[in-house]
């Protein structure tokens, strides 16, 4: 009985660990030692529910504690799982999201990489350059005639610079 009370007073749930999972099995380890004649309060057990968490969960131990300062209101096991597996539930859904938009993210760089993979092979209808369809072509007759950069003024035809005094 002395080991099962230590080990339910010292279990912890690490970072990333499932919530419900680590309150399921201290859940478990209270009815065993219920069954061996060991009581444990609820207040003892929300204490050890709060005192397992990882410390990425200060703010909400933070919330819990003070919910209950200004509500003046015993801290409850059924507080403490209620809060915190709120919050591991929010925690879940916004990584699932993340990880969701990290993928379209991903998926949208291969695929631009493909589309301009296969236009450099492409040869334009209009100024049969390679790299680039009719549409997207800024040669006289293109989708995008005269948007292309503007070239620098270079040479005259004389080999010279143009200047006014000729």
């Amino acid at each position: 009985m002395v080991q099962l009370t230590n080990r339910f007073q010292s279990t912890k749930c690490g970072e990333g660990d499932n919530m419900r999972s680590h309150y399921e099995h201290l859940a478990d380890l209270r009815e065993q030692l219920a069954a061996m004649g060991k009581t444990i309060t609820d207040r003892e057990y929300a204490g050890t529910l709060m005192g397992s968490l990882p410390p990425s969960y200060e703010s909400v131990l933070s919330a819990i504690s003070s919910s209950c300062f200004v509500n003046q209101q015993a801290l409850t096991s059924a507080m403490v799982l209620k809060l915190v597996l709120e919050s591991f539930d929010r925690r879940q859904a916004a990584n699932a999201n993340k990880a969701e938009d990290e993928a379209f993210a991903t998926e949208a760089r291969k695929s631009k990489g493909k589309k301009h993979e296969s236009l450099r092979n492409l040869e334009c209808f209009n100024c049969q350059k390679c790299g680039h369809v009719k549409a997207d072509c800024w040669a006289k007759g293109g989708g995008k005639e005269g948007q292309g950069p503007k070239k620098r003024k270079g040479k005259d035809a004389g080999g010279k610079r143009g200047d006014a005094t000729g």
